[in-house]
């Protein structure tokens, strides 16, 4: 109980990732539920799961005779609130769901283009380093995910510089 809470407050409010709080954990000899290593997916998989607040969920799976089993949409869980008293309080849940909220909102790639503008803007630069520690940005395996690399998303982050740039050369060869 007082590791499930201690990955919740470390993540939630005290800012941590997955890979930090499995790191700690492990760094400590911490016994994770299945004897192995923490990993980050182990504990992504505890903050994302309602049961810890106390929510009961039914129909995460489906399975029909001699078929595999179906991971069903979340729209399609059911959902019982409060169904046993939870591991850690209701608002620590939803405070740790609302943090994965914005990590989501900052891979958005337009939302991710005015970051990397703001780290353009108030560096004269965009690093990798310059990304992974500044909270606010995405981070750079994102970045990545999402142009590729750094040198594609550059003519987007810069568009209007580019647009300006091509109308003065077709001026300056008319």
């Amino acid at each position: 109980v007082s590791v499930v809470q201690e990955i919740f407050v470390r993540f939630a409010d005290e800012g941590l990732d997955e890979r930090q709080i499995a790191g700690m954990l492990s760094a400590r000899g911490v016994a994770s539920p299945g004897g192995r290593a923490w990993s980050a997916g182990m504990i992504g998989k505890i903050l994302r799961d309602q049961q810890y607040a106390g929510s009961a969920v039914y129909n995460r799976t489906s399975k029909k005779l001699k078929t595999r089993t179906v991971h069903n949409p979340e729209t399609e869980w059911i959902i019982i609130c409060d169904a046993h008293p939870g591991l850690v309080p209701r608002e620590l849940f939803e405070r740790a769901q609302e943090r994965f909220a914005e990590r989501q909102r900052r891979r958005d790639p337009d939302e991710m283009l005015i970051r990397l503008r703001a780290v353009y803007e108030r560096y004269g630069v965009v690093t990798a380093a310059l990304l992974r520690h500044n909270a606010a940005t995405p981070n750079p395996g994102g970045s990545m995910g999402q142009f590729g690399s750094f040198p594609p998303a550059f003519p987007r982050l810069f568009a209007d510089h580019v647009e300006r740039t091509r109308c003065d050369v077709r001026t300056s060869t008319d």
